[in-house]
């Protein structure tokens, strides 16, 4: 990913996100199963979701690769567990300095701000700040 940074920053803001140093996104999935056994009941059980679940983490770049995944673990793991299990800031921190220029990921509301981890405004918006929001939606 480290030569290819350049490149994907550029292509994630040609396609209108109003992040420049942005090379990838990251993301939790849930995988929906049905009732697990083996005393898996409870650990696979998702309160958010209210179903019953095995979770990954993904980062994906802009040409639809996986740069990174993680995972499956128990579905009542929250996003922000995952990043840490999976030391994410270690493996950031190595491959997304480039040319002595820091990029980044971006990721949805269930992360927290991070140096190599851009998130979305909440709360009260702004117009500047729901605007960011809108251009870095993924569709």
């Amino acid at each position: 990913m480290r030569e290819r940074s350049p490149l994907f920053a550029a292509r994630i803001e040609a396609a209108g996100a109003s992040l420049d140093k942005c090379v990838g996104f990251i993301h939790g999935t849930a995988l929906f199963v049905s009732l697990p056994g083996g005393g898996l009941l409870r650990a696979c059980y998702s309160g958010h979701k209210r179903k019953h679940a095995l979770k990954s983490q993904n980062v994906l770049t802009p040409d639809g690769l996986f740069f990174h995944l993680f995972g499956p673990v128990e579905g009542r793991r929250h996003d922000m567990t995952l990043y840490h299990e999976s030391e994410m800031d270690a493996t950031l921190a190595d491959a997304l300095i480039v040319g002595w220029e820091q990029y980044y990921l971006y990721g949805d509301l269930a992360f927290m701000m991070r140096p190599r981890l851009q998130t979305a405004f909440e709360g009260i918006l702004s117009p500047d700040q729901d605007a960011h929001n809108d251009a870095m939606k993924v569709p």
